[in-house]
């Protein structure tokens, strides 16, 4: 109840409200992530600028110094590492209609691409020793698994001809639920 209060707190300390009746406020954008040691991590918009900030609040309601620099585009999905130091992002690129997942060190330095190629990459989410980002791909069709600093070739693990709609994994990292659409 104290961590919910400190939170909510912080959240309405920065202004920080989807529709907010305060004119030319920002704005919060709909994805977000919650890390397993507390850490809520989103987007903010300005109405006056296109720029897309990340606001990281600690678990006491505190923001969280960050290096908020992403790639342009519109953020759909975050999904913040275990140790809360590194992002995997989905971001539509508004020119071309892709979806690509990056990875965003939160302590600074440029936005690591890890998938590449034509078609929507979505549903970012890490391993649990975050050393990889799973993600589905080819219209939802495959879930992929990519080193996050983008080496390597990605490997695909599963294939769901219905469309994937959602990825989760266990702890240990032995198994990967997810949600089909129904076709």
């Amino acid at each position: 109840c104290q961590w919910v209060r400190g939170v909510l707190d912080g959240f309405c300390r920065t202004r920080q409200f989807k529709r907010s009746a305060i004119p030319n406020s920002p704005k919060v954008g709909s994805g977000g992530s919650l890390s397993p040691r507390g850490d809520l991590i989103y987007t903010s918009r300005s109405v006056r600028s296109s720029s897309v900030k990340l606001v990281v609040l600690a678990r006491d309601g505190s923001i969280v110094k960050t290096d908020s620099t992403i790639e342009p585009g519109q953020v759909r999905a975050i999904s913040l590492s275990r140790d809360g130091a590194a992002l995997a992002l989905e971001i539509l690129n508004t020119t071309d209609g892709q979806s690509r997942i990056w990875v965003k060190r939160l302590s600074g330095g440029p936005t690591q691409l890890i998938t590449t190629g034509q078609g929507q990459n979505r549903n970012p989410i890490w391993t649990p020793d975050g050393r990889a980002v799973l993600y589905s791909t080819n219209g939802g069709e495959s879930v992929m698994r990519r080193p996050a600093d983008g080496s390597g070739v990605p490997d695909s693990l599963l294939r769901e001809r219905r469309g994937i709609q959602g990825l989760a994994i266990t702890p240990d990292g032995a198994t990967v639920p997810l949600r089909a659409s129904r076709r």
